[in-house]
């Protein structure tokens, strides 16, 4: 190996991948990335053996050639040299780095020691756009669990009904759904890790169209942006019957401004945060009034009270405030919708501006 790439190319490489391999690698080459030379590109490469990632950038070669070398020094190094042309080569199983004034011999691992990864013959692909998915995962993704001992919950459920490619994510007091379109989707249902989701909407954010496939042999979802692939394994288990949670009729409505809500829930928060998060929301339908309430008996209390439409009956209830606002800032429009039945009831949150977004959370006792 012997090229020349730009220090500002690599260092956003070197980042993504370090973020994919293992923390305490059972072998030494899975703390490794992997770089590869060839055909005026540079590939890198990176797996924990759940998670992949395979990205090109553009390179003058001289000789082609691969080598592993660790993650964490390689990209402590690369950022912090000057922007500009770093000159790579190779001498036996040491990666050469050089820029001006500078130069590095870093101790490396033969590639042929590296995992090989590879989606097989039966890979089918969609082609989605940025706004249809990317927006989607990210309405969805901080529903679901950090629980490791429920696996299942870690993940976002993708899964077609009617034509449509819908998201779900759930830990179990709270869920969102997403519907993203009608979509030829390989399969009728997966189980995303959120880990490999997280990654997609860091590194997309530019992308107007990617692909996004599904290779049943490998057990795999691929997903192709730009100039980079992203592989993981899919979370094998059965997903929770969610639907049966949905409430399909209200007692309540309750139609409030967005920001008024964001507003009431972190003056709420303050006194929240010391007695179980919780934050209790009374109804008052005669005044259209919607007023946020907590209290700490040592250190106080605070009320919120704002204009609401509201439709039907007066309720108190109570909620994790985290949880509210959580929801209400994945929000893209200028109102919600809040519906209820009673205080112990689940209640469904609704960004008025978009109808195939909801979101479900169970009440706390008051």
């Amino acid at each position: 190996m012997k090229i020349q790439v730009r220090q500002e190319d690599l260092r956003e490489v070197a980042s993504i991948a370090s973020r994919f391999i293992s923390t305490k690698p059972q072998i030494p080459v899975l703390g490794n990335v992997l770089l590869e030379s060839s055909k005026n590109k540079l590939t890198v490469s990176s797996t924990n053996l759940e998670m992949f990632v395979r990205m090109d950038i553009g390179a003058k070669t001289e000789r082609d050639g691969s080598i592993t070398v660790p993650a964490r020094l390689f990209l402590e190094i690369v950022s912090n040299l000057k922007p500009g042309n770093l000159n790579l080569s190779l001498d036996k199983e040491n990666l050469i780095i050089k820029s001006e004034g500078f130069s590095s011999r870093l101790a490396g691992i033969n590639a042929s020691e590296f995992p090989k990864v590879s989606v097989g013959k039966d890979a089918k692909f969609i082609r989605l756009s940025k706004k249809s998915l990317l927006e989607s995962i990210v309405s969805v993704i901080f529903a679901s669990s950090f629980d490791e001992t429920r696996p299942v919950l870690t993940g976002v459920l993708f899964y077609k009904k009617e034509k449509k490619l819908n998201l779900v994510a759930t830990d179990g007091y709270r869920l969102s759904l997403s519907s993203v379109g009608e979509f030829d989707f390989p399969v009728e249902k997966i189980i995303v890790p959120k880990s490999i989701l997280n990654e997609i909407v860091r590194f997309a954010d530019a992308d107007e169209y990617f692909e996004f496939g599904y290779d049943g042999s490998e057990n795999m979802v691929v997903f192709k942006l730009r100039d980079a692939i992203f592989f993981s394994r899919i979370i094998d288990g059965e997903y929770p019957d969610f639907e049966k949670i949905i409430p399909q009729e209200f007692k309540t409505k309750v139609f409030l401004d967005k920001e008024d809500m964001i507003r009431g829930l972190k003056l709420a928060s303050v006194f929240a945060k010391e007695s179980s998060n919780v934050v209790r929301i009374l109804i008052d339908s005669t005044s259209g009034k919607a007023r946020f309430l907590a209290e700490n008996q040592l250190s106080g209390s605070q009320e919120s009270i704002f204009d609401a439409n509201v439709e039907g009956d007066d309720l108190e209830i109570g909620f994790n405030y985290k949880f509210l606002l959580d929801f209400v800032e994945s929000v893209k429009g200028e109102r919600v919708k809040m519906s209820f039945n009673n205080s112990s009831s689940p209640a469904e949150f609704r960004d008025i501006s978009n109808k195939n977004y909801l979101h479900i959370i169970m009440p706390v006792k008051i």
